[in-house]
């Protein structure tokens, strides 16, 4: 489901009112339909040890698949996160695992970070979906995983740096991810290079770069504000039952890559949320599952998707998208690249990290612009280099694979005119029209859709 352009961070699904309720056992059911979707928002926790050893955070009835049940199973995969015990009785805290607001439509997982211990705030986690009450794993043929709320906890002053978040993923894993144009998250590869539509087998790291705090986290996953959405990164996963990823709440500063010349503390070490939603579009299809007793055997999807889809889409897209649609995607698409686009071969044209951020960000005691260190001299500009904040944040200034002229970046409405008009007149006024809403079409899956490479 999507709320246009850039509100692709839909992770409900919309259940039709004749699906059947997601509790119970499969001989008690209405049969009459096959149903998969997912639904986190009517989910319940019903086991919460994830801080124990061998512990685990569930989520009864997050779904079904053609009928059958599902929970979303948590587990720690690897690491210490059993030590957050120790954290929470010295801090006087209770277990904050589960939903944001109890009965909420997003998951939870608390972190605490601790002062000079780099990874106290670090969760390596895997997601497991299973039958209900057991930990039989069922394969999902696609679904999606949003993590939310990727900010900094405050900003920087003289007292110290702030607290930052981010998820490491091996994106292998994932089928695409998905960010707005104006997305706060920054990318870049966990063995610190730059992210350039691959980390060549190093794990993908998606971190937080603007203040926010408790009272700016979402509690409704279809209802998110323009802040929020920029704040988010969602995940597509295709064949999988399990995956598994790092949340990390750090302190830079504490870290052995960190430049102590920026900050040498953090000015406060507290905690905060993995949060997250999980969700797929619905399939309901008349009839009944193909059961043998109460078990369901999965329904090959080669049957009813091989056949049409190679018709319908072969031939049709073939004729007016073939010749007018080559022409005008080339040459607009080669701007906009620089934030999200792929091309055909799903290669990037252009090195995602080279986007410098607009506004401002964290520098020293206060805040600067990539504007404003532009303006200082060569000499000047080179030491401003060495802080990290400075080069994450104006990569066109610092790295040296930026620094190339770049083609100018378009406004969204100039590309779809230029592409129409090129379409117009390399073909008939009967294409012109169906090559311009192919192009808009294409422009807009590109303008969110990044495939990890190979």
């Amino acid at each position: 489901m999507k709320f246009g352009l850039l509100a692709f961070l839909s992770v409900a699904a919309a259940s039709a009112s004749s699906t059947p309720d997601v509790v119970g056992d499969v001989s008690n059911r209405d049969l009459s339909q096959c149903v998969t979707e997912l639904n986190f928002d009517d989910s319940t926790v019903s086991v919460n040890t994830l801080q124990k050893e061998d512990g685990e955070l569930r989520y009864d009835n997050v779904g079904l698949f053609e009928n059958e049940p599902l929970d979303l199973v948590v587990t720690v995969s690897s690491g210490d996160y059993t030590d957050i015990k120790k954290v929470w009785k010295k801090r006087e805290k209770k277990n904050r695992n589960g939903k944001e607001k109890e009965e909420g439509k997003i998951g939870r997982i608390n972190l605490q970070t601790v002062k000079n211990k780099p990874k106290s705030g670090e969760g390596n986690f895997e997601f497991c979906f299973v039958k209900t009450g057991t930990v039989e794993p069922v394969t999902l043929p696609r679904f999606t995983f949003t993590a939310f709320d990727l900010d900094d906890r405050g900003k920087n002053t003289k007292l110290g740096q702030s607290i930052r978040e981010k998820v490491i993923i091996d994106t292998s894993q994932v089928e695409s991810f998905f960010l707005t144009e104006t997305t706060e998250v920054k990318l870049q590869c966990e063995n610190r290079t730059p992210y350039s539509g691959t980390c060549d087998g190093a794990r993908t790291v998606f971190r937080s770069s603007r203040p926010g705090g408790g009272e700016d986290n979402p509690i409704d996953p279809n209802n998110l504000t323009q802040d929020q959405r920029d704040r988010t990164v969602e995940f597509t996963f295709k064949d999988k039952a399990c995956f598994e990823l790092t949340f990390d709440h750090f302190c830079p500063a504490d870290q052995d890559y960190w430049k102590k010349e920026s900050f040498g503390k953090c000015k406060r070490y507290n905690g905060g949320f993995l949060l997250f939603s999980t969700a797929t579009d619905p399939t309901i299809i008349d009839g009944e599952c193909e059961f043998l007793g109460n078990e369901i055997i999965e329904r090959p999807t080669s049957i009813p998707t091989a056949s049409p889809t190679s018709t319908p889409t072969l031939s049709p897209t073939g004729s007016p998208t073939g010749g007018p649609t080559s022409s005008p995607t080339a040459s607009p698409t080669g701007s906009p690249s620089a934030l999200s686009t792929t091309t055909g071969s799903g290669q990037l044209t252009l090195p995602l990290f080279c986007v410098d951020t607009e506004g401002e960000f964290p520098f020293k005691n206060g805040e600067t612009t990539c504007d404003d260190i532009r303006a200082k001299s060569d000499s000047k500009i080179t030491k401003n280099c060495l802080i990290d904040e400075v080069e994450e944040n104006c990569p066109t200034l610092c790295l040296d694979e930026c620094k190339a002229d770049l083609p100018p970046t378009q406004a969204p409405t100039s590309q779809t005119s230029t592409a129409t008009s090129t379409a117009t007149s390399s073909a008939t006024s009967t294409a012109s029209s169906t090559a311009t809403s192919s192009v808009s079409s294409v422009q807009e899956t590109q303008a969110t859709t990044r495939q990890p490479g190979p």
